[in-house]
């Protein structure tokens, strides 16, 4: 496919708004992308979740050179181990429904997105004990599902927020397993001649935006209260889901 310049103006305009409410609340850059661009029927899920790992990957690797000291290597190891096989499944499974059945596609995934929106808002006390090995490898399979259908591993957050570990291990974790999720996501894409240079432009293009967006929202973080801002970024998930539900 091929995106006109006021189809590429939204998309990065959309990428801005996602990245600015991401640096506020640590989620929802992806969420809100897919969601937005979807609703609006800027591209089929598949080119959007095909450019969200593009940029998802870069950004992650460069976040990532200050937070590694702290990844919790087994849970890791245990998530990557089910992801794997994960990815593959959804991708099949997208490429499958947006072929077949694209309004089940788009329902689908505006019940994905409320139902993160939820999850990602509400903050889940932790286990006493951390989880048995099987628990992460299932739910390593769970979110590399979703990586593959919308590049939305929403699964490893709610696993891992349930674990006794400290903060910083949890976001490093997080960002490791989410950056090698996204990495498989495109080598299997590409692998399946799936990955086109409109979606290697556009991931180049949204860079920037997401560096400058970034910069601009960590600049008046001290003037917005952390639980308003989720809050806000809560309700435009639940907005964006309902709007792909009765499009």
């Amino acid at each position: 496919m091929s995106l006109t310049v006021s189809a590429t103006a939204a998309y990065l305009g959309i990428v801005a708004i996602a990245s600015f409410v991401q640096a506020l609340t640590g989620f929802a850059l992806g969420l809100i992308v897919m969601g937005a661009a979807t609703a609006l029927a800027l591209a089929p899920v598949s080119f959007t979740a095909a450019v969200i790992s593009l940029f998802g990957v870069a950004n992650g690797l460069w976040v990532l050179r200050t937070h590694h000291p702290h990844i919790d290597r087994p849970a890791a190891v245990q998530l990557t181990a089910g992801m794997v096989p994960g990815v593959v499944l959804g991708l099949f499974a997208l490429h499958q429904i947006e072929g077949n059945a694209p309004v089940l596609l788009r329902h689908a995934l505006g019940v994905f997105i409320a139902l993160a929106g939820l999850l990602l808002i509400a903050r889940p006390h932790p286990f006493e004990r951390i989880s048995r090995p099987v628990w992460g490898v299932l739910a390593g399979f769970a979110g590399g599902v979703f990586a593959g259908l919308f590049s939305a591993p929403v699964p490893f957050v709610f696993y891992l927020y349930r674990q006794p570990l400290p903060v910083a291990t949890i976001r490093a974790t997080l960002l490791v397993v989410f950056v090698v999720a996204t990495a498989w996501r495109i080598v299997w894409l590409a692998l399946q001649g799936g990955m086109t240079g409109q979606m290697l432009l556009l991931g180049a293009l949204a860079l920037p935006v997401i560096a400058l967006s970034a910069h601009l929202a960590l600049k008046v973080a001290h003037r917005v209260p952390a639980l308003v801002m989720r809050r806000i970024a809560f309700l435009l998930l639940i907005l964006l889901g309902l709007m792909l539900l009765v499009r």
